[in-house]
């Protein structure tokens, strides 16, 4: 075009500036190439220098873009404009000499002005896109600053304006729409997983890879939650759903994101970046991916759930199948402290039962540690704590209570067998590291009890009616019928063995004389007596009246008679009112074929005749 002031050719012209653009852009919309093409064009027109700087998206600063000189980029990288300071300086016709502007007090700006001082023309052309300042540029040439020159710049950067704002805006949404790409992929690999590792992982590398200087954490995922300098701020996100940004300084800022699904929140989100503020579209861009991946994270803790669940049950139902099987209350103990043992692995496990004295008591195949005076105190207090509440006790560390800062062990469940609301057993598990067993194995180990709890108590009770049923009442030896059942048994083996037949002498003068009270008192001390003096696989038995009986499997006839003479002896000695007792012993080995039960029980009782025969209070060996 024909300048209208003096009909010269234009120094600076917009078609010439679309052409170099063409040809250094190579057709594409980049703002760094634009700017790059836009500051060069100058500098080659005017014979000078010429930096462009372009507002950033917070916008607050003015950064360089572009500079036409490469030797000066060392001193670019912190050279920025403040955006107040700037608003303050626009105004039409949006052109400033730098002598007038107190941009350039900054002493790193007037050392970078000093480089340049041998241009005497040095200004500023502010570049404005509907009414507000995108950019400006800075002018530095020796060409004298005519009226004509200065109207075509302003022109000309007129129409860059409007050229840079439309290019920015490209990228920007070229960059948003890759951002939303990879948002998109992400989602379907969150879909696509199960594993909860998986998801987490995703969401780190995913935004390292949009935000490549920024630090990401994961915060309050599980139980060990990770402290930060600002946990309450991040706490407060946890609890409240709500996005927070906090800004550290000028170029530190910290973003807190919550993970939220449809049941709750299952984290939070810390991006923390060291180079810029967060922009409403990178916020927006976050909460997207952090709602996106707290579906994706409770989806994956629901299904993880459900799989620890159906485990469980299987557990539970294993156990239960086992245990109410026909075991025996040992067999059941045993099975479920081998079960407890090696699903939790404690350091010490124990199994207490009552009895018929209300008393806890460590059963066999407790750990050592429960069968020793050692645990005496800490077992009381876990007892007393139970019985006070009625409930299963759980603790992750014991020596953060007041009340045990002596205690052995750290980890704790304790988890009581009831029977009609009524305490009748504890399972206790400890661990001396603080935090070994967690919350979701304190609950299925207390599912396990209860469901185990009435197989125990059945199993204890068949045994007690058992017991019953082959026990003499008042004595509390074995049944005739239980001893002769023992007897048949023995000689099915062939282990051979001794019969102590035992009448106590005189028994109805006792009766007659002090009552049948006192009768049964006598029976009852010298059924005591016979218990004290026999082995574990011996058997005493009440035979019917005052007579007893005492069958011992794999003795010899030395051993037999050893017993009775010392059973003499202590009867005599040990009641009140005094009493003796006369024994009549048979004896067999399985080398005698000719003998049977019925044959050894007939000899025994025609040895005790003949005891009574010679005098009472004494022993008779049957003869062979």
């Amino acid at each position: 075009m024909i300048s209208k002031l003096n009909n010269t050719l234009p120094v600076l012209d917009f078609k010439d500036l679309l052409l170099e653009l063409v040809l250094k852009t190579d057709y594409t919309e980049n703002l760094n190439r634009t700017s790059q093409a836009i500051v060069d064009y100058f500098a080659r027109v005017l014979n000078g220098m010429a930096f462009l700087f372009m507002r950033d998206m917070s916008r607050k600063h003015y950064y360089i873009e572009a500079s036409s000189d490469t030797h000066l980029e060392e001193h670019l990288d912190k050279f920025t404009l403040n955006h107040s300071e700037v608003e303050a300086l626009i105004h039409e016709p949006y052109f400033l000499s730098v002598n007038e502007c107190p941009l350039f007090l900054n002493p790193l700006k007037t050392a970078l002005l000093k480089k340049t001082s041998h241009y005497d023309e040095q200004y500023i052309v502010f570049l404005t896109y509907d009414k507000e300042c995108i950019g400006c540029v800075l002018l530095m040439h020796q060409m004298p600053l005519t009226a004509t020159l200065r109207n075509e710049l302003l022109q000309l950067t007129e129409k860059c304006s409007k050229l840079l704002f439309r290019v920015k805006r490209h990228m920007e949404a070229a960059k948003l729409g890759k951002q939303y790409e990879k948002l998109f992929l992400v989602t379907d690999k969150f879909h696509s997983t199960m594993n909860e590792k998986e998801v987490l992982e995703e969401i780190t590398h995913s935004l390292y890879h949009m935000y490549p200087s920024s630090i990401i954490n994961l915060l309050f995922i599980d139980e060990n939650r990770r402290e930060t300098p600002h946990h309450y701020e991040a706490s407060q996100v946890f609890l409240s759903g709500d996005v927070k940004q906090i800004q550290m300084d000028e170029n530190r800022n910290i973003l807190y994101v919550p993970l939220r699904g449809q049941q709750g929140i299952y984290g939070v989100l810390e991006v923390i970046t060291t180079t810029r503020r967060f922009f409403s579209s990178d916020i927006n861009l976050i909460k997207l991916l952090a709602n996106t991946a707290g579906h994706a994270l409770e989806n994956a803790r629901l299904y993880q759930q459900s799989q620890h669940l159906i485990s469980d049950l299987k557990i539970i139902n294993e156990a239960s199948k086992h245990l109410n099987a026909n075991s025996s209350f040992k067999e059941a103990t045993d099975y479920l402290i081998n079960h407890l043992t090696k699903a939790f692995k404690p350091e010490e496990i124990a199994i207490f039962y009552s009895y018929s004295d209300k008393h806890l008591q460590a059963l066999p195949g407790s750990s050592n540690f429960f069968l020793s005076h050692k645990s005496y105190a800490f077992v009381d207090y876990i007892k007393a704590r139970v019985e006070k509440t009625g409930d299963a006790l759980f603790s992750f560390d014991l020596l953060q209570e007041l009340t045990v800062k002596a205690a052995p062990y750290r980890s704790l469940m304790a988890i009581p067998i009831q029977q009609d609301n009524e305490i009748v057993g504890l399972v206790v598990l400890v661990h001396s590291a603080a935090y070994h067993f967690t919350f979701d194995g304190y609950k299925l180990a207390s599912s396990l009890v209860q469901h185990s709890a009435l197989a125990l108590i059945n199993a204890r009770l068949r045994e007690e009616l058992e017991h019953m049923v082959i026990t003499d009442q008042l004595t509390g030896l074995y049944s005739r019928h239980y001893l002769n059942t023992k007897i048949a048994e023995s000689f099915e083996k062939g282990e051979g063995g001794g019969l102590i037949l035992i009448d106590i002498d005189n028994f109805k003068e006792i009766n007659d004389t002090y009552g049948h009270p006192v009768g049964d008192q006598i029976l009852k001390q010298v059924a005591l007596i016979l218990m004290d003096n026999i082995r574990g696989e011996d058997i005493a038995a009440r035979w019917g009246g005052e007579e007893l009986t005492i069958y011992l499997p794999k003795s010899s006839l030395y051993v037999v008679e050893k017993i009775a003479r010392r059973l003499l002896v202590r009867v005599e000695g040990d009641t009140h009112p005094k009493v003796t007792i006369s024994c009549g012993i048979a004896n067999w080995t399985k080398e005698e074929e000719q003998y049977s039960p019925e044959h050894l029980l007939e000899i025994a009782d025609q040895a005790l005749y003949m005891a009574k025969s010679l005098g009472k209070n004494r022993i008779y060996i049957a003869d062979k």
